[in-house]
């Protein structure tokens, strides 16, 4: 099992070694993720393992979007986002036909949303600034995956 788990790190790892936030003026920025992965004792069509708490921080200024996180899933799970920082929300969407299709926005679901059952597929966490001054933002989530 340790090696299975392992492998999973690994390829988390590696998929986040790229993670990047696309700023306003134009410049890219690396992004500070740190994830965790641990059996979740599901069954096997059920995500077989779970992300705790990931986390993406930075600033974004006036009417800003970024996003904070993305990943694949070939299995069933559960999605939990929380962020946090003044005027500051996110959107939970996933990758249909090639655009992105809004599952939760915390501007009407509040700044904690849990999804108990998510399908497979690509999705992502889009932090978004609601207010017309600048803030800080960070987003803490966990997903199951496998």
């Amino acid at each position: 099992m340790k090696i299975v788990e392992s492998m999973m790190m690994g390829l988390i790892a590696m998929s986040m070694a790229g993670a990047v936030g696309a700023k306003s003026n134009g410049t890219v920025e690396p992004m500070a993720v740190a994830i965790d992965v641990e059996r979740s004792g599901s069954t096997a069509r059920d995500c077989p393992f779970r992300i705790r708490d990931g986390q993406a921080s930075g600033t974004l200024s006036d009417r800003e979007e970024r996003e904070a996180f993305r990943w694949t899933t070939s299995c069933t799970g559960f999605v939990n986002v929380r962020i946090s920082g003044s005027s500051m929300h996110f959107r939970f969407q996933r990758l249909t036909n090639g655009g992105w299709t809004t599952i939760a926005d915390s501007g009407s679901t509040g700044t904690n949303t849990y999804l108990p059952s998510v399908d497979g597929g690509t999705y992502r966490i889009l932090a978004y600034n609601a207010w017309t001054r600048t803030g800080e933002y960070v987003v803490v989530y966990n997903y199951g995956i496998g």
